[in-house]
């Protein structure tokens, strides 16, 4: 069962930066970083508990060719059960 999984909006302005950056330094890298981002997303969305805890109910997941990662928690705000990073 996939779950909702919310990113906050510093961790969107985060990924749009890097992306930036990234097309910055070569034409089309930047599409390649949200591309590889949206997956990273869509695994913890998939499979949260795979990844380690890092600090109390933080995880971490990284992406395998940048240098970056997504920290994210669970949270039942509103009584749903989501993971916000």
């Amino acid at each position: 069962m996939m779950l909702a999984l919310h990113l906050r909006q510093e961790a969107e302005l985060d990924l749009e930066d890097a992306a930036l950056w990234y097309e910055e330094q070569n034409t089309g890298l930047g599409h390649q970083f949200l591309d590889e981002a949206m997956s990273i997303l869509s695994a913890i969305a998939e499979a949260p508990l795979v990844y380690p805890v890092v600090h109390r109910n933080t995880r971490r997941a990284l992406m395998r060719r940048r240098i970056f990662s997504s920290r994210f928690f669970r949270s039942n705000g509103g009584g749903s059960d989501a993971w916000q990073s």
